[in-house]
C-alpha cells in the first residue's frame, strides 16, 4: 500500500515552542505505518535532534523547492500562508493556529487587505484545513469573520509532552523561603507575563525571601533591567536550559512553574506543581493565574482579556502560593497536573489524523488565491509584487517585471537597503517601538513600518 506523504514545514532558527510542537507531530505521525513523514528545516537545524530518524529531514534553501514534485499534505502554521511553496496541483494544505496574535501576523506579513483576508479565512474555514493548539487560538481567529456570522470547528491537536525519568520530590526546596520559576521566550507576547507576575509579588505580604528563577533568552530581556524589585525579592537569570538539565533544575531548585504554553507542561511532567500565566503584547496588571489541572479545551494560555469566555477557575498569586505551602500541598498539586499532562498531552496521533483526514484545500484552490496577493496596481494594472524571506529578514520588490528590483536586508547592526543589486546608504532603517521605520537620510518616511 502506498503510504500518505505528510510534510511539515517550519523552518526556525530560535529555540521556541513551535518546532517543539511540530516536531512532536511529525514524530508521533511518523510511528503509523500508513504515512511517510518529512520535515523541512535550516541545514544543521534547531529539530535535527528532536526528530525521530522515521523523519525525513528536508533542508531549507531560498527559493525553496520540493526535492519530489509528488503530491503530499503540508502542514504549516497559518500565519506562514503567504510563505507557502510550489506544490502539486493535488497536494492538500493543513493549516495550525497555535498563536493568539498569528491572523494579524499573517496580515501583516502578506500584505492583505481585510477583504482579502476574511476571503482566505472563509476559504479555510469551508474546507476544514485548520486546526487549533486549544481553545483561545480558536476564539481569537474567531474574531476576524465575526461579521460573517460563523465560527471555525472546534478541532484542536494539543501539544505533547514526553514524562521524564526526573520527578520532583514533593518537598520544599529551603524552609520560609520560596523558589518559583519562570520558563518560556523573553519575547514580545511573553515579556508583559512576566512583568505582571512581578508586580503581582512586588504587593504580596510576606516575610518569606522570594527566588525567581527566570529561563529563557529573548529580545525584550532588556526590559528586567528596569524593574526594581523589593528587598526580599531576588531576580536570578538562568538563560536558556533545556532537556535533561532542564527538568533536574526545575526538580531539584524549584516549588512551583509559571509558564504557558509548552513551557507549562515542562513542569507536569516532572510532578511538578505548573501554573498558567496570562499574557498579552502590551502592559497590563491581572491578579489571575489557573492551576494547570484547571485548564480547559487543551488551553495553556490566554490573553487576560479572554478568561471570561473561557471560564477557567483562576485565583490571586497569594492562594496560590498558600495551597502550594499547605502540608503536602506542593506534592499533591504536582501530581495533579501530572495526572492532567498524562489524560491531555501524552498522546495526539488520534487527533492528527482527523485533522489530516478532514482538509479538502488543494493547492491548486490555495494558487488561485495566493497570486493575487502582494501586489501592487496602478490602474487596475498590477505594476510590483511584494515578496519576503520566511524569516521576514529580507523583503523584496519586483517591479515592471524586474526580479528584486529592491531589497531590504536585516543584518545584526539594522537593515540595509540594495537597488537593483547595489547598496544604497542614503536609505536607512531605525528600530523604533518593536518596528523599523524607513528613513531618507534623516528624515523618516510616513506610514512604513518594516
Amino acid at each position: 500500500m502506498k503510504k500518505k506523504h505528510v510534510v511539515f514545514f517550519f523552518p526556525w532558527k530560535e529555540i521556541s515552542g513551535g518546532p517543539v510542537y511540530l516536531s512532536g507531530l511529525a514524530n508521533t505521525l511518523a510511528q503509523q505505518p500508513e504515512y511517510a513523514v518529512g520535515y523541512v528545516d535550516y541545514p544543521q537545524g534547531i529539530t535535527d535532534t528532536m526528530l525521530c530518524k522515521e523523519v525525513e529531514r528536508i533542508s531549507y534553501f531560498e527559493p525553496f523547492s520540493f526535492p519530489c514534485s509528488d503530491p503530499l499534505t503540508l502542514v504549516i502554521p497559518i500565519y506562514c500562508a503567504s510563505h507557502i511553496p510550489p506544490l502539486h496541483p493535488d497536494s492538500k494544505l493543513l493549516f495550525v493556529n497555535w498563536h493568539n496574535y498569528s491572523i494579524q501576523a499573517l496580515l501583516d506579513s502578506w500584505r492583505l487587505t481585510r477583504e482579502n483576508l476574511r476571503e482566505f479565512l472563509l476559504l479555510v474555514r469551508k474546507t476544514d484545513s485548520v486546526f487549533f493548539l486549544d481553545k483561545t487560538h480558536w476564539l481569537a481567529q474567531n474574531e476576524w469573520i465575526q461579521s460573517e456570522n460563523c465560527t471555525f470547528r472546534e478541532r484542536y491537536v494539543p501539544t505533547t509532552v514526553v514524562p521524564k525519568a526526573v520527578r520532583s520530590t514533593g518537598k520544599m526546596v529551603c524552609d520560609k523561603e520560596l523558589h518559583i520559576a519562570v520558563l518560556g521566550r523573553l519575547c514580545k507576547d511573553k515579556i508583559f507575563s512576566l512583568l505582571n507576575l512581578i508586580h503581582q509579588l512586588d504587593t504580596l505580604e510576606t516575610d518569606y525571601r522570594i527566588h525567581l528563577h527566570v529561563i529563557g533568552e529573548g529580545s525584550e530581556a532588556y526590559r528586567l533591567q528596569r524593574v526594581e524589585l523589593r528587598e526580599n525579592l531576588y531576580l536570578h537569570r538562568e538563560g536558556t536550559i533545556t532537556g535533561t538539565k532542564l527538568s533536574e533544575f526545575l526538580a531539584e531548585r524549584t516549588d512551583i512553574l509559571f509558564a504557558m504554553g509548552l513551557s507549562v507542561l515542562e513542569g507536569a511532567a516532572i510532578a511538578l506543581p505548573s501554573v498558567v500565566m496570562p499574557h498579552n503584547v502590551k502592559k497590563f496588571n491581572l491578579d489571575a493565574y489557573a492551576f494547570l489541572q484547571d485548564c480547559q479545551g487543551y488551553a495553556l494560555g490566554w490573553y487576560d482579556t479572554q478568561l471570561k469566555e473561557l471560564k477557567i477557575p483562576t485565583y490571586p498569586l497569594e492562594e496560590i502560593l498558600h495551597t502550594l505551602y499547605a502540608p503536602g500541598g506542593k506534592q499533591q498539586i504536582g501530581m495533579n497536573a501530572f495526572e492532567y499532562a498524562k489524560k491531555n498531552h501524552f498522546d495526539n496521533r488520534a487527533l492528527m489524523m482527523e485533522a489530516l483526514f478532514a482538509t479538502t484545500l488543494s493547492a491548486k484552490d490555495f494558487s488561485s488565491f495566493q497570486k493575487r496577493q502582494g501586489k501592487i496596481y496602478f490602474c487596475k494594472i498590477p505594476i510590483a509584487r511584494l515578496e519576503s524571506s520566511f524569516d521576514e529578514g529580507e523583503k523584496r520588490v519586483s517591479f515592471l517585471g524586474i526580479q528584486n528590483f529592491c531589497e531590504s536586508k536585516k543584518t545584526p547592526e539594522g537593515r540595509y537597503f540594495c537597488l537593483l543589486g547595489k547598496r544604497q546608504k542614503i536609505f536607512q532603517a531605525k528600530k523604533e517601538n518593536g518596528y523599523f521605520r524607513l528613513y531618507i537620510g534623516s528624515k523618516r518616511i510616513p506610514f512604513i513600518k518594516l
